[in-house]
């Protein structure tokens, strides 16, 4: 049984609907963050996702900013 002010149609629709299939988790410098995919390089932060008070002043990582994913090949 689920009793909410949302709209069943709101919380139990497909990702595709609602724009979510591009969103997705990952982790830079340690911190986790939920960020929104623009395209193949630039995200838009959404929220971050720890415990810390101190992670949420550090300015380049706030919610609205766009970050760049920059791909490097490790040493095996």
């Amino acid at each position: 049984m689920h009793y909410s002010i949302i709209p069943n149609e709101y919380i139990f629709r497909q990702p595709q609907e609602c724009g979510m299939s591009k969103i997705e988790t990952i982790e830079i410098d340690g911190l986790k963050m939920e960020v929104e995919r623009m395209d193949d390089k630039h995200f838009k932060i959404i929220r971050l996702i720890t415990t810390d008070p101190g992670s949420f002043l550090i300015r380049k990582y706030s919610p609205g900013q766009i970050i760049t994913r920059v791909y490097s090949l490790e040493k095996p």
